[in-house]
């Protein structure tokens, strides 16, 4: 869940320190430090934060709630230091990237889950927190460039991710603006078109 607000990378996750993530309970919200680049997985200087989602009553995945019981469980296990593990192994130590995977994997089978497409390829790697985060935040409706911001991509390759997640959520944006607009000022302005052509026209004409 923490992988997937905060589009992390398989790399990332087995990475991450308590010193890494800061936690404001007054508030209910995370912050976690990331890197900026791929090229730099241990570098951490780039924070993105979270409040908590499910205090409005609704069932829903959060971040905050997820890495809450995450540091409580490290913390009851290995006490507190800066340098323990977010996500370490039965022993206290850092996660090989390829455990982050293959326990994935573990999580996908114990819900059913194929672990390859139709065509026999993997269906999780070392990105699939990354893009199922995007994908979500996609199809709930939240904005493709803030979905950027958060997940620190610097080029337009998140629109492979998302494709056509937006879509998802089309209809109830459509209802939303209809409901924040009187129907009948919509009316008024659709009427008013030919007009508005017909003075546009004119001033043309005048210029």
């Amino acid at each position: 869940t923490a992988g997937s607000f905060f589009m992390a990378r398989e790399i990332e996750i087995s990475l991450a320190l308590c010193s890494h993530v800061r936690f404001n309970h007054e508030k209910r919200s995370v912050a976690w430090t990331l890197p900026v680049s791929k090229s730099d997985p241990s570098g951490a200087s780039c924070t993105r934060q979270w409040e908590c989602v499910c205090s409005s009553g609704v069932a829903a995945p959060c971040a905050y709630c997820a890495l809450s019981l995450q540091v409580e469980l490290v913390r009851a296990n290995f006490g507190w230091l800066d340098d323990v593990p977010v996500f370490p192994t039965a022993s206290g130590r850092v996660v090989d990237k390829a455990k982050v995977v293959s326990t994935m994997e573990v999580i996908a089978m114990r819900l059913g889950e194929p672990l390859r497409d139709d065509l026999g390829r993997q269906r999780f790697g070392g990105h699939s927190m990354r893009v199922s985060g995007a994908r979500w935040l996609a199809s709930v409706g939240i904005e493709i460039f803030k979905i950027q911001l958060l997940g620190r991509w610097g080029s337009d390759v998140i629109l492979r991710y998302v494709r056509e997640a937006p879509l998802s959520v089309v209809s109830a944006d459509y209802r939303r603006r209809l409901a924040a607009d009187d129907i009948e000022a919509v009316l008024r302005r659709v009427e008013a078109g030919p007009q508005l052509q017909e003075i546009s026209a004119r001033l043309d004409e005048v210029t």
